[in-house]
């Protein structure tokens, strides 16, 4: 299963590269700045609105967490807030994490994960929270992926 969302998200972020030349971001780099990323999700996001997924998408860089990397005992430096109003598989993602299924149909997460590991970036850990029965709040944390 895994497998296959692997294969549909790089199949979204192919479609949207090749439909939206002129909207999309034109500079993806494993040098990216985390402002830079910030910046190309949110045009990867708008993507997501053209095609009427969701009412409202938005994504801002955040604070660190206080979550801790067993492994190294550092944070991670880079975090950020995705907020997606009324999007088309609302119920789906809340059915799902309910019943603890993995994984969890929130493409707009799984498009931006691959995002980042072409700026550079390796999603460290997420957290999603549902609100007011039509917002959803994804809290993504990044490392810097020095390969």
């Amino acid at each position: 299963m895994q497998y296959y969302f692997f294969k549909i998200d790089g199949i979204l972020v192919r479609y949207f590269l090749e439909m939206y030349p002129q909207i999309t971001p034109s500079k993806i780099s494993v040098q990216s700045t985390f402002s830079e990323f910030i910046q190309n999700s949110q045009q990867i996001l708008d993507i997501f609105l053209i095609n009427s997924y969701a009412l409202v998408m938005s994504i801002s860089e955040s604070s660190p967490s206080s979550i801790t990397s067993i492994a190294t005992g550092s944070a991670p430096k880079y975090c950020c807030q995705v907020i997606v109003r009324l999007p088309a598989n609302l119920w789906s993602q809340q059915v799902l994490m309910k019943r603890g299924d993995k994984p969890i149909n929130n493409f707009e997460i799984k498009v931006l994960k691959i995002l980042a590991e072409r700026s550079g970036f390796k999603l460290f850990s997420s957290s999603t929270t549902f609100a007011n029965q039509i917002d959803v709040f994804h809290s993504l944390a990044f490392t810097k992926d020095i390969a």
